[in-house]
């Protein structure tokens, strides 16, 4: 058995360090935000994996503007969204779930506007059932 020095170590972040968490550690107020944000999904009884998809969507609209959701304007999300189908190539799926995490958390901070600017614009683009959600 041999053991390395302690210089030669390879330092290697921990698991846990994810999307989620280092928004909350690098954003200023999205820890508390997203805290509100999570209790509202249990409440709803929303499922593990749409919590988790809502969430990195959301931790990575804040990372990219380093602020949290609900002080990026309309505007600025239109743009990040069309980096993400345009030059990233994303798919629709993650396109969706973002929008919907987005509209999930505009409608928790009482914008409603906001939220329905950003999900009627591009939910009824890809598809009708989607509108549903909307009109909630």
């Amino acid at each position: 058995m041999t053991f390395r020095k302690e210089a030669d170590r390879i330092s290697f972040p921990t698991k846990n360090v994810t999307t989620l968490n280092l928004a909350k550690q690098q954003v200023p107020g999205f820890k508390a935000a997203f805290s509100r944000f999570e209790k509202r999904l249990i409440l709803d009884q929303c499922s593990k994996r749409m919590f988790s998809n809502y969430g990195r969507n959301l931790a990575h609209l804040a990372l990219h503007f380093g602020r949290v959701p609900h002080e990026v304007s309309v505007e600025e999300i239109n743009a990040y969204l069309y980096r993400l189908t345009v030059h990233e190539n994303l798919s629709i799926s993650f396109f969706k779930q973002a929008v919907v995490g987005f509209w999930h958390w505009f409608r928790l901070f009482d914008m409603n506007e906001k939220a329905l600017q950003i999900a009627l614009k591009h939910l009824l683009r890809i598809k009708k059932g989607l509108l549903r959600i909307c009109q909630q």
